[in-house]
């Protein structure tokens, strides 16, 4: 008895040392996810390969190295499909030209309750404590911004009109 349980915890180590998972994406999406996001790390482009393209759809943090939480200042834009940032002293935030401007996300519990939640084009004048990527990238809705910036901490955020 004492050698069948021995087997069969054997076996089980055996198992679970293989891995058997199949993966759903080919070598050339791989490829693909890689020339899109030059910059995301193995771990993210391993569980792209197994589970899927949605698995990388996390918190940027997760998958892109970042630069160290620091004070921001600056014109938080929350528009439909849009979060963008222009750090000061800009005294607008225009739309930017595709691969170029910061998407704004916040970390979880971080993001304003008194900030419409599907936007509604009010621009805000915000102070933060955050972390940015650390190379350019596509980031945000299509990937149409080269960084994004991940609110830790947000410390004040007051309506803004353009001058």
């Amino acid at each position: 008895m004492k050698n069948l349980y021995r087997g069969i915890i054997f076996t089980a180590l055996v198992l679970t040392g293989c891995d058997t998972r199949t993966p759903v994406m080919s070598e050339e999406d791989i490829a693909l996810v890689k020339e899109i996001y030059p910059t995301i790390n193995d771990a993210c482009v391993e569980r792209a390969r197994y589970e899927g393209a949605s698995a990388i759809n996390v918190s940027v943090d997760i998958c892109f190295p970042m630069q160290s939480a620091r004070p921001w200042t600056g014109l938080w834009v929350n528009e439909f499909e849009g979060s963008r940032f222009c750090p000061s002293p800009r005294s607008d935030c225009d739309q930017p030209e595709f691969g170029e401007g910061i998407w704004l996300s916040f970390a979880e519990g971080e993001r304003p309750e008194a900030a419409h939640p599907y936007g509604d084009g009010t621009i805000y004048k915000v102070q933060f404590l955050g972390r940015r990527t650390k190379e350019p990238d596509s980031f945000g809705h299509y990937g149409y911004f080269a960084h994004e910036i991940v609110v830790d901490e947000l410390i004040s955020m007051e309506t803004y009109t353009v001058p």
